[in-house]
């Protein structure tokens, strides 16, 4: 279903969700051509997923084995400022946005992972409060010497280190360490 311009969850996938690049005129608004622009580009590790944004709020997911269109994301409130696939798992997209918040879509599954949900929502503040917009997202090449599942998230003033692998447990952002014997 669509609200606006935006896709929300429980659209019903039909044959018109195919893209047709060939001949496609871009549809008229107020008599003129609407014009829309690839804002950001991905590219899974393995070569078998592109991921785009526009400057309308949609993700669009391309299959690059098959040559062909697979899903298009929900629309989200705020535009995307970051996407990037997981080396560790291909079809693992986050999605950072101007407010420091994350999203996690499996490309594969068509839809956002439970734990992944519970991830998101629980960043801690003081990681979603910062006062910068995120910039960007990157994983390092994964290697032996670098055990984990994590990603590099940067604003203009800061960085931050994301660590997908750990446990998300109530409150664990939250603790301060205590002295042993105390």
């Amino acid at each position: 279903a669509f609200i606006g311009e935006r896709v929300v969850k429980g659209r019903k996938p039909s044959d018109d969700d195919d893209v047709d690049m060939e001949g496609e005129e871009p549809q008229s608004v107020h008599g003129g051509e609407l014009l829309t622009c690839v804002t950001r580009m991905a590219i899974s590790a393995d070569g078998q997923w592109l991921a785009t944004s526009d400057d309308r709020r949609r993700t669009h997911i391309f299959n690059l084995d098959a040559l062909q269109h697979h899903s298009q994301l929900p629309s989200f409130a705020r535009t995307i400022q970051a996407l990037a696939f997981s080396p560790a798992s291909p079809a693992l997209l986050v999605l950072g946005f101007a407010n420091n918040s994350l999203e996690l879509w499996d490309v594969e599954a068509r839809t956002s992972p439970a734990w992944a949900r519970q991830f998101c929502n629980s960043l801690p503040k003081r990681f979603t409060h910062l006062h910068d917009p995120l910039i960007n997202v990157a994983f390092p090449d994964p290697s032996p010497a670098r055990p984990g599942h994590f990603a590099f998230v940067w604003g203009s003033t800061w960085l931050c280190k994301v660590d997908f692998s750990a446990q998300v447990r109530s409150g664990d952002f939250n603790k301060k360490r205590r002295r042993q014997g105390k």
